[in-house]
């Protein structure tokens, strides 16, 4: 993280400023995607994606002298590569160790369901709702498998939002990759028993 030492209007601010992708987290990300384009200039958009990323409030960004702006937006041309992520097969929050599911082959009527109902709020952009969406695949161990899903599980989204983009990218890239199986396979089981 980059420090950045403001001072307007006589007070001192402190910003850390992400330096890769490595430094952001999935809430930070997830935030980036939520901004709306449409009909916005370039400037406007910018200034929202220097918020998502740095905490900074728009009224700040705007006080700004503009070789500080583009100090920070310097800092984060990161964010115009794709994410480099790692190959994990679980994460650790505090004491508590998180596995990701990746068989997508065998979900549960809850786990269905639960994915919808993201799909449909993300407008299709999974981008938009990683957090709630890393409910459904990180899981505790409860012996040697994977504890089965329930719908409580959701309320773990607070605990997520911190998860470095990096860690979890990957589950995604293959969710998407077998999302349309597992949809398939949903679609062709629920024509049989009809």
């Amino acid at each position: 993280m980059q420090e950045l030492n403001l001072e307007l209007d006589g007070e001192m601010f402190n910003f850390q400023i992400p330096e890769s992708w490595a430094e952001v987290s999935v809430e930070q990300f997830s935030n980036i995607w939520k901004i709306e384009k449409e009909g916005r200039t370039d400037i406007d958009i910018s200034v929202d994606v220097v918020s998502s990323l740095t905490g900074i409030e728009e009224d700040i960004i705007y006080m700004m002298r503009p070789d500080d702006f583009g100090t920070v937006a310097k800092t984060i041309e990161f964010t115009n590569k794709d994410v480099e992520g790692e190959e994990v097969d679980s994460i650790t929050i505090g004491e508590d160790e998180y596995f990701l599911k990746k068989d997508f082959e065998s979900l549960t009527m809850g786990e269905v369901i639960s994915l919808e109902i993201l799909i449909e709020k993300a407008d299709g952009n999974l981008a938009k709702v990683m957090t709630e969406m890393l409910c459904i695949f990180l899981r505790k161990k409860k012996g040697d498998d994977l504890e089965t899903f329930k719908k409580s599980f959701m309320e773990r989204a607070e605990i997520f939002k911190d998860v470095k983009i990096t860690q979890v990218n990957d589950l995604f890239l293959f969710f998407s990759d077998g999302e349309t199986s597992s949809e398939d396979s949903m679609k062709e089981s629920s024509e049989s028993q009809k």
